[in-house]
């Protein structure tokens, strides 16, 4: 069949089998796999991504396809579909995909080029393709002439993209979200014109759970067991990382520590709902700790600081400078100062609970606003994007 996705000899059991049951716990909390009337449409657009063979990878891009499904959710006449795992799932959602829809592969672009992924046939065949990458880059994948437009929650990864294709458009486009330009860089593309936009991980829901209980709001004092006791990463921080040149997190890590001491704790291991939402219904304070840990500042805020932000009663996130573009972005929302300040800072709002307290409240408010999706649609110039699919089929 023209287009049919054939998985990969090269994929494990264990992976195909993490796929599948994730697969079903995506469908699940996005709500696809009811007869709600807003999955009822002319046009299909389909968002997937793939996983590996411990689970964690859908769990951690949920917000970004959860952002997704929400905005298109507000988008008549079309059919949404989600999925993950390279599986036969996939096959068939791609052979149902005809001319003027659209096709959103959510991840790192070195997996979207594996040969049997078939953007060109997709392609030839009117589909709208889309990377939305998921990985902070300097360059931009336009050189593969796989996709039509360019996703990404951060403004460096656009910022790569119009430099590689030679073009020197003020950022953020000129006050807007989205781009579109003839990329006259490096290989020839099958169209010169790429589409870039700014789409970032949005407000959510709470993640499910009890409510929180009277000691997550009694107002106590600051020492060992106030709301102020702990300043939490989550992410990874690796022992071995230490000997590895390149994997600065770690080190970085070490720094704060050494000021910090066990006030500031890390957490790697909640990759389900309840872990994760019992970490953030009793923990008010959150580090944004960048992979490399830059002192330029170019990387962006990650997919877990939105599932904090959009916390009832506000959180307060503390963060390492991040691209220009990204903090102003997020301001009134996260807290960004050089690495060395952060506990400095942590300490000084520890002393007045009203202060942070309201600032977080504050922070809850502005993102639930400005980050709420099908606001982040219209600015990315989404909905405009469905119609001329609509009325005009792929042909942009």
């Amino acid at each position: 069949m023209e287009g049919a996705f054939k998985p990969s000899a090269s994929i494990s059991r264990a992976e195909l089998k993490a796929g599948a049951a994730r697969d079903r716990w995506l469908n699940t909390h996005l709500g696809l796999n009811t007869s709600n009337v807003s999955h009822i449409g002319t046009h299909r657009v389909l968002i997937w991504h793939d996983e590996r063979m411990d689970g964690h990878l859908s769990f951690m891009l949920y917000p970004v396809v959860a952002t997704l499904v929400a905005g298109f959710r507000n988008a008549l006449g079309w059919q949404i579909r989600a999925g993950v795992g390279r599986s036969m799932r996939l096959s068939h959602e791609l052979s149902e995909l005809r001319s003027g829809d659209l096709f959103i592969w959510v991840g790192p672009f070195t997996l979207a080029t594996r040969p049997n992924m078939p953007f060109r046939r997709l392609r030839a065949r009117g589909v709208r393709t889309v990377l939305y990458s998921t990985e902070p880059r300097r360059w931009c994948p336009y050189r593969t002439k796989l996709v039509d437009e360019v996703w990404d929650f951060g403004w460096a990864g656009l910022e790569g993209c119009m430099t590689s294709c030679q073009q020197r458009f003020p950022l953020p486009f000129n006050g807007m979200r989205h781009a579109t330009f003839e990329c006259i860089g490096g290989v020839q593309r099958d169209s010169p014109m790429l589409t870039l936009r700014f789409i970032p991980p949005g407000y959510l829901p709470p993640p499910p759970g009890p409510a929180p209980t009277a000691v997550h709001t009694t107002r106590l004092a600051v020492g060992t067991g106030s709301a102020c006791a702990r300043l939490r990463f989550l992410g990874a921080i690796d022992q071995r990382d230490r000997l590895q040149p390149g994997q600065a997190r770690t080190l970085c890590f070490d720094k704060l520590r050494a000021v910090l001491h066990d006030r500031l704790v890390q957490t790697y291991d909640a990759w389900e709902d309840e872990p994760l939402a019992e970490i953030l219904r009793t923990d008010h304070f959150y580090l944004n700790l960048h992979k490399g840990c830059e002192a330029a500042g170019r990387s962006p805020v990650t997919f877990r600081v939105p599932r904090i932000l959009s916390m009832p009663g506000g959180r307060i996130v503390l963060s390492e400078r991040c691209h220009p573009f990204d903090e102003a972005e997020f301001n009134g929302t996260v807290r960004f100062m050089p690495q060395e300040a952060i506990p400095t800072a942590f300490d000084r709002l520890c002393h007045s609970e009203d202060e942070w307290r309201a600032e977080a409240r504050r922070a809850h408010e502005v993102f639930r606003e400005r980050f709420e999706p099908r606001h982040l649609f219209k600015e990315a110039g989404i909905y405009r994007l469905l119609e001329h699919l609509v009325a005009r089929g792929s042909n942009l």
